[in-house]
């Protein structure tokens, strides 16, 4: 961390990896990386050399300065404060909307500006010079992207962002490890940190959680108390409410996406060998978006989505669907839903927490016995790492299970909430208590995933969304479906004979089927999905921009017209003297 005057505070957030050098006495240190090094220095960068166990790291931070010179070059466009988005231009940084950390450029912005920075820097040693790094030569070609070079010649290992460990800790403190607060987060300082794509997750995975707490406290009542012969009655009731709480809480989660926009055993054995074979379908999938001809980046992640939900679906809800449609078995669907919810979810949670820790201890481990090797006969003693930058190299990416060059780790995460939303959903009827399992699970998902995120894994790469994408259709899909299955539950529940007679009872569920379709029609068009507020912002912000460009306007042809005028004067004036002259 740097600090500079009267500025915002600099911290180093870019790590540059590069294999320990092998010199030997009395050999030249003039190489590459230190070519690599003075360039950086020349470009505006802050360098700090770090010397690791196996690795040599170079931190780099970039001070107010560097970063907007290189958003100018880059064209990015940003907010000003009469609402219009605008190319960004340095010496006019104070007409441009700052994050609500209080910074000019969110960490997407300057993740970018830093790769404009150092894959900018160029080679500029005459053609054909000879460069060395570690006993090898290479030959440079005026004017080619020195690092490019470097990560071709394999010199250069990684380039990954580091974490500021200011902000990290804020976090920990305030989010990840603050419990008294259940389900309210900072999104504006998550938003800051990691990107709009990880806040719109946790934003989502927030509204969620809140909103489980009303059909998990109706769904244990259901449990606890015996209603007698109104039984028949309240679960009727119990699954229209669950139906209608669905909707309304996907048509909020528009609204606050909006909002977010303006601001920024066997069983367990049975699971496991379901995960596998989802992974083998997802690389299947990976290898079929490849083979699709779609318009963008953001339009292959949809359909990768698409495919694997579907084969997720499929294996995770076979077994359900047969005892709840062909078996008719409640009581043996009930506890298989208990199997599911707990052991899926305790099973889901200690893979995805347990896999990155073993992976890096491993790694450490190989870093540690390497070091003494090296240094054997040297010194004694446990070899220590030097700097924290080699821990954070070591640490796992935030990737994704299948199609890592799409998605990178909320793939999984959201896949999960999809999964247990449908289980929750699809099979309300048979076990309403699953809602309070899945209140309390999201709960401490929120801590599990934010701890993951600052101490376990790497700092992700910031990727731009603005909504849940191909998400949002998925949890809309599995509504249709859950109306559907509860009504055949219901179904199964009042003709326990199986004589499929066309009683009051039958009837009245095949109708509140019907109906409840078209309530979920008519509940996603009356919702509007823009705030009232939002929209006002944007009218408001909208007019005061056309005033300005019609202000703008004027002046601009006021002052064509004053050059104009001033030109017949001057013309005029010239005309007379010339006539003077002649006569």
């Amino acid at each position: 961390m740097i600090g500079h005057g009267g500025g915002e505070r600099t911290a180093f957030e870019i790590g540059v990896v590069v294999p320990r050098r092998g010199l030997k006495k009395g050999e030249e240190g003039n190489d590459w990386v230190e070519v690599l090094v003075d360039e950086f220095r020349k470009a505006g960068l802050i360098v700090d050399r770090v010397i690791g166990c196996q690795e040599e790291f170079l931190k780099l931070a970039a001070p107010l300065e560097t970063l907007g010179r290189a958003a100018a070059e880059l064209q990015l466009k940003k907010r000003t404060h009469i609402g219009m988005d605008l190319l960004f231009e340095w010496n006019q940084a104070e007409a441009f909307v700052r994050q609500p950390d209080g910074s000019l450029f969110s960490w997407c912005e300057r993740f970018q500006c830093y790769l404009h920075i150092i894959y900018g820097v160029v080679n500029k040693h005459e053609s054909g010079s000879t460069l060395r790094y570690d006993c090898k030569e290479f030959h440079g070609k005026l004017g080619e992207s020195l690092l490019q070079k470097l990560v071709s010649k394999g010199i250069v290992k990684e380039v990954f962002p580091l974490h500021d460990e200011l902000k990290r800790k804020q976090l920990l403190r305030n989010w990840a490890l603050n419990f008294w607060d259940f389900t309210r987060q900072p999104l504006d300082q998550i938003y800051s940190y990691f990107g709009s794509k990880i806040a719109t997750y946790f934003a989502f995975l927030g509204l969620y959680t809140r909103w489980s707490l009303f059909p998990a406290v109706f769904g244990l009542t259901l449990q606890l108390f015996d209603f007698g012969s109104l039984q028949l009655l309240v679960l009727p009731v119990f699954f229209i409410s669950i139906i209608l709480w669905a909707v309304l809480f996907l048509q909020f989660w528009k609204r606050k996406n909006c909002s977010l926009l303006v601001r920024f055993g066997l069983t367990a054995l049975y699971l496991i060998a379901i995960q596998y074979f989802n992974k083998i379908g997802g690389k299947i999938s990976v290898n079929l978006i490849k083979c699709e001809k779609n318009e963008s980046t953001e339009y292959r992640a949809d359909s990768l989505i698409y495919k694997v939900f579907g084969l997720f679906f499929m294996q995770s809800y076979i077994g359900i669907f047969y005892h709840a449609l062909l078996h008719r078995n409640l009581s043996t669907l009930r506890q298989v839903l208990i199997q599911r919810l707990i052991v899926s979810q305790l099973l889901a949670n200690l893979m995805e927490h347990s896999l990155p820790y073993l992976k890096y201890s491993y790694k450490k481990y190989r870093a540690v016995r390497k070091k003494r090797k090296r240094e054997k006969g040297s010194h004694t003693g446990k070899a220590q790492f030097i700097n924290r930058v080699e821990k954070e190299y070591l640490k796992p990416a935030y990737s994704a299970s299948v199609g890592e060059e799409l998605e990178d780790g909320l793939f999984d995460d959201f896949l999960v909430l999809a999964l247990q939303f449908g289980m929750i959903m699809m099979f309300a009827c048979a076990f309403p208590p699953a809602f309070a399992f899945a209140a309390l699970n999201n709960i401490t998902e929120i801590r599990i995933d934010s701890l993951k995120l600052l101490a376990m894994l790497k700092r992700p790469i910031p990727r731009a969304a603005a909504t849940i994408g191909a998400w949002l259709n998925i949890f809309q899909f599995l509504i249709v479906v859950s109306i559907c299955t509860n009504c055949a539950i219901l179904v199964c529940f009042y003709d326990r004979e199986g004589k499929w007679k066309i009683e009051p009872g039958l009837a009245a569920i095949l109708i509140m089927e019907h109906i409840l379709l078209l309530i979920k029609s008519v509940f996603s068009r009356i919702v509007p999905e823009e705030p009232d507020w939002v929209k006002a912002d944007r009218m408001m912000n909208a007019t005061q921009a056309r005033d300005v460009c019609s202000k703008q306007l004027l002046r601009n042809i006021s002052g064509n017209e004053k050059v104009f005028s001033r030109a017949e004067m001057t013309g005029g004036a010239m005309g007379q003297f010339d006539e003077k002259k002649s006569s």
